[in-house]
């Protein structure tokens, strides 16, 4: 592995990841939300996709203005997450109990890129990437937002998913 020499070696070393990070994640969502019963989660992870669609040419843009390519880094934590919320959709039996697994899923993938583009962002105001800055602060706060409505579906489905355990109603029917 390379030696990583200072703050600037850093943040395009992290940022290339953060790009394979998204790569990946996009390619999965479509499977992600293939598990899902809810039509508003499915609406959720779809609209989710085109935000990371998008996001992503900002990544091509940030890369474009410091000079740099996205290529040569693979995110390994983002393939372990993956793999980990395939495995869970497989072992969930009941349709409601897999919502709430892909929205798990769906958080802790979030949560990893909430930390990185908080790490990205915090080195480019340090490298003075003003530009670079703004359009890592508004992917920044696009995650927070997705967040905010994984946690508000989470509330609703839970509901759901204890009446449905304890017999009381069908799930979505």
């Amino acid at each position: 592995m390379k030696k990583i020499d200072d703050l600037r070696e850093l943040f395009v070393e992290q940022l290339r990841e953060q790009y394979d990070a998204e790569r990946r994640k996009l390619a999965f969502l479509p499977e992600l939300r293939s598990f899902c019963k809810d039509p508003e989660l499915q609406h959720l992870v779809a609209h989710h996709i085109g935000t990371i669609k998008r996001q992503m040419e900002g990544l091509d843009l940030i890369f474009e203005m410091i000079g740099r390519t996205y290529r040569g880094e693979i995110n390994k934590a983002m393939e372990g997450l993956i793999l980990e919320g395939r495995e869970l959709a497989g072992r969930c039996k009941e349709e409601v109990t897999r919502d709430m697994g892909m929205i798990s899923t769906l958080s802790q993938l979030n949560h990893y890129n909430i930390s990185a583009y908080t790490s990205l962002f915090i080195y480019s105001k340090r490298l003075e990437e003003i530009e670079v800055s703004v359009l890592l602060k508004e992917t920044l706060e696009e995650k927070k937002s997705f967040d905010q409505e994984l946690y508000q579906l989470a509330h609703s489905l839970s509901e759901h998913a204890l009446d449905f355990s304890h017999g009381n109603k069908p799930y979505l029917s």
